[in-house]
């Protein structure tokens, strides 16, 4: 499994900016081992409209960084690996130097019946997990078999929390068996208290 990865953000108090301007430096490490990690895209994001500012890649050295911001500003970072889940800092230039954090989870690929037999080992972890899927009210969830899904076998499922795009691709994702990255949440057992743990903050969601 791949380690996971913290950004950390830091103010830098001596770039030679005006006064009315200031600088970011965007470190990106190994959370595992703190070590720089190199070649991780981080954005600059208008945090009102989403759109992205502008692009750095961190260097040899893990770093990435930003000039000529408007200091008092609120600036929103996005950072983005491959594999990982993408992750975004808001961060004000005050002209003082500050070290907000940002991790990157790495989804574990886990199978349904281990999610099932085991869910408190991956409470709070972003996972990556196959089943067949069903979408109706008060009734999303990841079932085991399509067996399963037809005779909704609650105990052989999990509760999902579908987004919008999930319900407009319904027939394609229903029609056979799915993969999704997203929040497992053990305690949360959906609708009724039927299901055996829900997926939450769901990332993606394809057929295979």
């Amino acid at each position: 499994m791949r380690p996971r990865i913290a950004m950390a953000v830091a103010l830098l108090a001596n770039f030679p900016v005006a006064a009315s301007e200031c600088g970011l430096e965007v470190r990106t490490i190994d959370a595992a081992d703190s070590k720089p990690l190199p070649a991780v895209r981080v954005l600059l994001v208008d945090p009102s409209t989403d759109v992205t500012i502008e692009e750095r890649r961190g260097g040899l050295h893990g770093v990435a960084t930003f000039f000529g911001l408007v200091s008092g500003n609120d600036h929103l970072l996005r950072a983005l690996f491959e594999g990982a889940v993408p992750r975004s800092a808001l961060v004000r230039c005050a002209g003082e130097r500050s070290s907000p954090s940002l991790a990157l989870e790495f989804p574990q690929h886990v199978s349904l019946v281990r999610l099932l037999a085991t869910p408190m080992a991956f409470h709070g972890k972003f996972v990556r997990v196959e089943g067949f899927l069903r979408l109706r009210f008060e009734g999303n969830a990841l079932f085991l078999t399509a067996e399963d899904r037809r005779l909704g076998l609650g105990k052989n499922a999990v509760w999902v929390d579908a987004t919008n795009e999930m319900y407009e691709r319904r027939k394609e994702l229903t029609r056979g068996p799915v993969s999704i990255v997203a929040r497992f949440d053990a305690e949360d057992l959906g609708h009724m208290n039927l299901f055996g743990g829900a997926l939450e903050d769901v990332q993606e969601c394809t057929t295979w």
